[in-house]
């Protein structure tokens, strides 16, 4: 039986390549190929949305110029010798705590206000009895009940 099947390899390798049938039949012509490609790329692509508001150009400058203002401030800020200088103590100032070391309890105020009424400056007792009464208004009112 090895004569027929050795007269049929002969046929086969005898046959002109019109009868045989192509490696590579399944896949298409390459420009077929590069459209359908082309195109599938194109569909999956995803489209980006155009901006809405687009910034100003100078906004960047801008920022950067007010950084550079703050940091020099700052820095001739903190460069310069600081000026501290001894309070100004006048008789005045000493003096009139003094004076007022009658309004720390309410008798000694009550009786400063009748010593300026003594003398007769009424306005001026007028004046202090409505700062006393102000200051005192809180103890003189009594709590609801």
């Amino acid at each position: 039986m090895n004569g027929p099947d050795d007269e049929f390899d002969d046929f086969l390798a005898r046959r002109k390549p019109l009868f045989r049938r192509p490696v590579d039949d399944l896949e298409p012509p390459e420009e077929v190929d590069r459209v359908v490609l082309r195109r599938a790329r194109e569909a999956i692509e995803i489209d980006r949305p155009q901006r809405a508001f687009r910034g100003a150009n100078w906004g960047a400058p801008l920022a950067i110029a007010a950084t550079l203002l703050v940091v020099f401030t700052l820095v001739l800020h903190f460069m310069q010798p600081s000026m501290k200088t001894a309070p100004v103590v006048t008789v005045q100032q000493v003096a009139q705590p003094a004076e007022q070391a009658w309004r720390s309890d309410a008798q000694s105020w009550l009786a400063h206000i009748e010593r300026l009424r003594a003398e007769g400056r009424n306005a001026e007792a007028d004046a202090e009895l409505a700062i006393y009464k102000r200051e005192h208004r809180a103890l003189a009112v009594s709590p609801d009940r």
